[in-house]
């Protein structure tokens, strides 16, 4: 499992139970370190944060059935994040919300009048830069779904609690980064990292199968095929080079 920053896109393998919504899967898979560490970040925002809940949003989410009064559940392997105990509880008291707010953000996300908003800033370029601005515009928008949707919904004991509003719209985001593709730049500039993190001097070696006479080293796939000219010098290409003898009989 990786260990990502704040916003960033590495998630772990992804955690699933049986019975368990996508929202509580996701939040597991992102880790506890990065629920807990985006938590603290948020809930003093989100103490102050007043929002007025939609009419489109408050037909949406049902009315509750019956609440029990009595509730408990186990834990083992240690105690769990805050975020992953909210998201529990929201599950086992009011069925099928979670799933609501997963539901939205991806809608919305696709909406004409807010897809541009969620977009990078043209100005950045730099990988780490990118993923953040991608991770946190779509996660603010996931928070301001959960907001009024968890407020509406009126769960006993986590009504609008910073907890469940950060857990839900974690496991929402993470859900719906895995069906999206990155910022156009991102390939680009992640290709330029890897050039910078480039060890000099390495060695390796490897054995590679030749085929009409002909090997290809490059960082991504090439199509078309290369001109030599009947010599064996590189073809070169912004992929990478193609070297290959003029004849079968060349060596």
């Amino acid at each position: 499992m990786t260990t990502p920053d704040a916003f960033s896109l590495g998630v772990g393998r992804l955690m699933a139970s049986p019975g368990e919504s996508t929202a509580l899967s996701r939040l597991r898979s992102l880790g506890d370190p990065v629920s807990e560490r985006l938590l603290g970040a948020l809930e003093l925002t989100l103490d102050e944060l007043t929002v007025t809940v939609p009419d489109e949003v408050e037909a949406a989410v049902p009315e509750p059935g019956t609440t029990p009064q009595n509730f408990g559940f186990l834990t083992g392997n240690g105690p769990n994040a805050e975020t992953v105990t909210a998201v529990r509880l929201l599950d086992q008291l009011r069925p099928g919300i979670s799933g609501l707010i997963v539901a939205l953000t991806a809608e919305l996300a696709r909406h004409e009048a807010v897809a541009p908003l969620l977009a990078a800033a043209p100005e950045l370029t730099g990988e780490e830069e990118l993923a953040a601005a991608h991770g946190a515009a779509h996660l603010a928008l996931a928070v301001a779904i959960a907001v009024p949707v968890l407020g509406q919904a009126d769960a006993p004991l986590l009504a609008g609690t910073p907890a469940a509003v950060v857990g839900v719209a974690l496991g929402a985001v993470s859900s719906l980064l895995s069906e999206i593709p990155l910022p156009p730049a991102y390939a680009a500039a992640l290709m330029d990292k890897r050039r910078a993190e480039y060890l000099l001097p390495v060695s390796a070696s490897c054995s590679a199968e030749v085929r009409g006479h002909r090997f290809t080293l490059a960082e991504r796939p090439i199509t078309g095929e290369p001109d030599f000219s009947g010599t064996a010098w590189p073809s070169r290409s912004r992929a990478g080079s193609r070297s290959g003898p003029g004849s079968a009989k060349a060596r």
